[in-house]
Formats: structure tokens, sequence, C-alpha cells
């Protein structure tokens, strides 16, 4: 176990964690892992990482893409005058894959739900608006 080996024996980790060196010795023979009551003590003192000591209880979180697949920069409002970023956002609102039902935002669906109500609706023409 690197933490005995960095403590120096069975005994210093002991005392530097607070246990009997009987116990460490039963981490370290038997369990072959450390206890889940002194991992985040040996991470303070030792600078080994919780990920490493005990995985099954700290898994490493997995990588997660900077932007959802097929969305190759966030949408953003150009500010130029062009339109582009209301281009974007009318083609992830019709596809934006979210898992909620088309044009509410949220569990449950509705035309106008609270939380969006007076939102902009790109599925619905506005009034007055040309065909």
């Amino acid at each position: 176990m690197r933490a005995v080996e960095l403590a120096g024996s069975n005994s210093a980790l002991a005392t530097a964690i607070g246990c009997s060196a009987t116990a460490v010795w039963k981490m370290v023979n038997k369990a072959h892992r450390l206890s889940v009551d002194y991992v985040l003590t040996v991470e303070k003192l030792y600078g080994i990482s919780r990920h490493d000591l005990r995985p099954d209880i700290y898994p490493r979180e997995p990588q997660t893409p900077a932007h959802p697949p097929g969305v190759s920069k966030p949408v953003t409002h150009s500010g130029d005058g062009t339109g582009a970023g209301v281009a974007q956002a009318k083609a992830l609102a019709h596809g934006s894959g979210s898992g909620f039902p088309s044009g509410t935002g949220e569990p449950g669906g509705g035309a106008n739900p609270p939380s969006v109500r007076g939102a902009i609706q790109f599925d619905q023409p506005r009034e007055g608006a040309a065909r």
C-alpha cells in the first residue's frame, strides 16, 4: 500500500491517521484496501488521491465534452445585425434534443408554462407576421 511506503511503516501510518498498527496491518494484508474511515485523512497527509485509494467509493468523473454532440460552439448573439444568432437559436429550438415536448422547455409540456411565458415561440408565427 502506497500510504505505508510514504509513512515508512505500518506503525507510522497508524500513528499519523489515529488507529492501531494492527488495524493498518489488517487493511494491508487482509482487506487489501484502506478503510473508508481513513481515506480523506491519508489523502490530506500524503497527497494520494481518494480516487486512487478507493476507486470503488470515489470514482473519477467521466470527461464530458465542452459542447453537446452536434453543436460546434455555444449559441450567442452575433451583435452584428446579420441575424446569425437568431438562425442558430431557431435551429436549436426545433431540434434541441432536450427531451421535453417541443416549445415548452420543461417536463410536462404546455404551450406557455409559467417559466417561459412571454418567451419567443419559433414554432408558431407571430400575429400579423408575413408568411
